[in-house]
């Protein structure tokens, strides 16, 4: 009889084994998807998670559960609002569901799982599996490529009805660290008047809801009273991630719109 039952649980447990083997596989994948929501949210239901809000990926996953130094989410920086009324900073626990904060950062074999904020593999998290040694084929990743962190956004500003006419700027607000930063302003040479423009474009912004600024500046008075004026729009965008995400501004003014000319204003900044 013992024979029988030890012949058995030998023929049984390899398969108990592959059973619970791929059952933490399977955990391991659902939280590494978890904790990637928590980082870079649901882009197409217009959560961008920790990245949205900060403007970087995490330094390590303690940042998804705790502040540390950054600043908590806010829409004024002292008495003066953010342009858009855009909230930026700290806006956690990003970690939620049916894992507890504190479960959720180690796998199920009770390994942290690895996480770096920097490099080639910034942003992915993986699972050392069942010999908790990360670089090896038991490893499990999410998501399997570097993830991109930031986009681009190209403008084009018409005013009254010309494209990128001479006068024109733009620029983009967006977080760094967790406080509203803004793009240096792109605009003609003044000094150049033969320069030619097609459009306005910004590398590096991090994703979610950013506000872009277009203008028009008067070349020279025609505005009245002699003087230069400027006529602007504030216009929320959805950033993406990975791509380039392309708006095209109009603004309508009084003032005299050319393609070229001698520039004697200043784009305000």
């Amino acid at each position: 009889m013992l024979a029988l039952i030890a012949a058995v649980v030998a023929m049984v447990a390899p398969a108990l084994a592959g059973m619970t083997r791929r059952s933490n596989e399977t955990t391991a994948q659902q939280q590494e998807k978890t904790i990637n929501a928590a980082i870079f949210g649901d882009p197409a239901s217009g959560r961008f998670g920790f990245v949205g809000d900060v403007g970087r990926l995490p330094t390590s996953l303690g940042e998804l559960v705790s502040a540390g130094s950054l600043p908590a989410f806010h829409t004024t920086d002292g008495a003066t609002p953010h342009i858009g009324n855009i909230g930026y900073g700290w806006n956690g626990p990003y970690l939620s569901g049916f894992f507890s904060n504190a479960d959720i950062v180690t796998d199920p074999w009770g390994q942290a799982f690895s996480y770096s904020g920097t490099g080639g593999t910034a942003g992915q998290v993986t699972s050392g599996g069942a010999d908790g040694a990360v670089g090896n084929t038991d490893d499990i990743t999410f998501p399997i490529y570097a993830p991109a962190t930031t986009g681009t956004v190209f403008i084009t500003v018409v005013a009254n009805g010309i494209a990128n006419a001479f006068g024109t700027a733009a620029k983009v607000y967006y977080p760094v660290n967790g406080e509203q930063a803004v793009t240096t302003t792109q605009k003609f040479d003044p000094n150049n008047p033969n320069e030619t423009f097609d459009g306005f474009a910004f590398t590096g912004v991090a994703p979610g809801v950013r506000i872009a600024v277009a203008s028009h500046t008067d070349n020279g008075g025609s505005c009245g009273g002699g003087g230069c004026c400027t006529t602007s729009r504030t216009v929320p965008i959805n950033v993406i991630a990975g791509r380039t995400n392309v708006v095209e501004i109009q603004i309508k003014t009084g003032s005299q719109v050319k393609v070229t000319g001698n520039y004697t204003c200043t784009i305000p900044d």
